[in-house]
């Protein structure tokens, strides 16, 4: 019977023997705290797609996109960066039907790395800026999109954060045409310190977001207007949000246990009002804290959840492969060359059984780097056990077709204003540049 089972289990997990995918690293010309927060398939144009951060010095930071080919070779990279030289960064990117790539995150706007506006912005497979919009809640310039996806009809969805003028963060999910013509958006009612951090978009435009709010985990079901229909709290503070198609839709979240430092909490619920079916958390084997960040349905139901986990020498890339009914088939960790500071931020499935994972590791010479990584499909969907394969080093410092925004602050949208590879933005409404 639906929403009344609860499965809790503690799994204590002896990470299988580090696996070696096929990665690349990304450093940008700061040096260090590159990032990449996301990662997304397009089988349309076989390619692969990863968004991020990349420091460009006196610690601010651009937004980066980078597309490769399925064995992770550099096909097209921009770099973005608004003009006042603070931080600019992209966490969530998805393709849509016709190859077209979308991007949120936030964009700076009073000159401190305090401030922001959301931002979305659409380029074309190959990578060239087409449209591009900004939203602020009206209060103090304090939003951020950290996800975004897109229905059947090419609408987009964008989740985040927003500043309200009490002073506290509402859960936000903006909606936008394919060309991100602004259709509308539905705040948390409740107040609190709160946000959304992942989202899963079904083809009918139902949404449901991973968050978190007034201390713990917060899942919220949206309809397709948007507007919030269904909301359950568990946990400490939800990551991600999965969507099967059998009905249900999965939570990557944490969860600290007594004694001991967080554990990674992965729910299974009724997609119909969020009731709870099934709930186990996963504790790495050194007994210190896990942190389940991204999750991703394979073709047969399982679910791939990545994150970290803690060990001595500080954290590995933590990779799990659950059943439908959450019980672990497989795990794999990963350490980068200093073996202190990893992590996997998002993970998708791909042809052929690939898992491609979007994170960062800690290198000696580069400090923490942007991390990309592929699984082959011969050893994916055990994932434990791998075989060593070749690894390639890629660093890159602004190279490829790269699009830098000028920012201006205006009261009106500047429509029409892309010029070759410069495109002037307002971050004072939410405008969309054609």
């Amino acid at each position: 019977m639906r929403g009344t089972v609860l499965l809790a289990a503690l799994l204590v997990l002896a990470p299988a023997a580090r696996g070696a995918p096929s990665t690349a690293t990304v450093s940008g010309a700061g040096g260090i705290n590159d990032i990449a927060t996301d990662v997304t398939v397009a089988t349309v144009t076989g390619h692969v797609y990863f968004s991020g951060y990349v420091n460009a010095g006196a610690g601010n930071s651009d937004a980066w996109i980078g597309k490769y080919t399925y064995d992770l070779v550099l096909v097209a990279s921009s770099v973005v960066a608004g003009s006042l030289a603070r931080d600019d960064r992209w966490y969530g990117i998805a393709v849509g039907a016709d190859g077209n790539v979308y991007v949120a995150g936030n964009l700076n706007h009073l000159n401190d790395n305090d401030s922001g506006v959301v931002w979305v912005a659409k380029f074309s497979p190959a990578l060239v800026l087409l449209a591009s919009g900004t939203y602020n809640n009206g209060c103090c310039f304090q939003d951020s999109a950290n996800d975004i996806g897109l229905d059947s009809s090419g609408n987009v969805f964008v989740a985040g954060t927003v500043r309200t003028g009490g002073g506290g963060h509402e859960q936000w999910v903006g909606k936008y045409s394919s060309q991100l013509a602004f259709l509308g958006s539905a705040n948390s009612a409740s107040g609190g310190n709160r946000g959304l951090q992942g989202l899963a978009v079904l083809g009918s435009g139902l949404s449901f977001g991973a968050g978190s709010g007034d201390g713990s985990g917060r899942l919220i079901r949206f309809d397709s207007i948007p507007a919030k229909t269904h909301e359950a709290a568990e946990g400490a503070g939800a990551s991600d949000a999965v969507h099967d198609p059998a009905g249900t839709v999965f939570f990557v979240n944490g969860v600290p246990e007594t004694g001991q430092s967080d554990n990674i909490l992965v729910s299974k619920r009724s997609a119909l009002d969020l009731s709870l079916i099934s709930s186990r958390t996963y504790n790495g084997s050194e007994g210190l804290s896990d942190s389940g960040a991204g999750g991703a349905l394979g073709p047969d139901g399982e679910l791939f959840v990545v994150g970290h986990t803690s060990v001595s020498a500080g954290r590995d890339v933590w990779g799990l492969r659950l059943d439908s009914n959450l019980v672990v088939l497989g795990s794999v960790t990963f350490n980068g060359s200093a073996g202190s500071d990893d992590a996997a931020s998002r993970v998708a499935l791909g042809p052929g059984g690939r898992v491609f994972l979007a994170g960062n590791v800690v290198t000696a010479s580069q400090g923490q780097d942007m991390w990309l990584a592929v699984y082959p499909g011969t050893a994916a969907p055990a994932f434990a056990g791998y075989s060593s394969v070749s690894t390639a080093s890629l660093i890159v410092s602004w190279t490829g077709p790269s699009v830098f925004w000028e920012v201006e602050a205006s009261s009106s949208p500047l429509p029409n204003a892309n010029s070759g590879n410069r495109a002037v933005i307002s971050t004072a409404s939410s405008a969309a540049l054609e």
